[in-house]
């Protein structure tokens, strides 16, 4: 399963049996919308494992820092966090898809 939201949602939407008849326009859409969905449940789940002091110090860090060091400080603050975010695309999958078929359908993988 991969690990970036980008791919995830183009291949979660994909696994649709009605994925072939969206226009392109549509998918373009509803890429957007999954992926913001799914942007937002992932920062959620992380956000929930960090004590308040993390809390605290990565709001700093988020208005001062580059995307390297907020993704440092997640992986240091929540040693798990793979495994969470893996977690989390494995909800949506079976949310959007239905739990039979998130189950049996190969998902794509991808290095981070």
């Amino acid at each position: 399963m991969p690990n970036d939201i980008v791919t995830f949602v183009a291949w979660i939407i994909d696994q649709r049996p009605e994925a072939g008849k969206i226009p392109e326009a549509e998918k373009a859409i509803m890429r957007k919308d999954l992926e913001s969905q799914l942007d937002q449940m992932v920062n959620t789940a992380l956000l929930a494992e960090m004590s308040p002091e993390q809390l605290d110090e990565f709001s700093d860090l988020l208005d001062e820092d580059s995307e390297e060091n907020v993704q440092y400080f997640i992986e240091q603050a929540v040693p798990h966090s793979k495994e969470i975010v893996t977690g989390v695309l494995a909800d949506f999958a079976k949310m959007y898809l239905g739990e039979s078929h998130a189950r049996t359908s190969d998902t794509p993988s991808s290095e981070s």
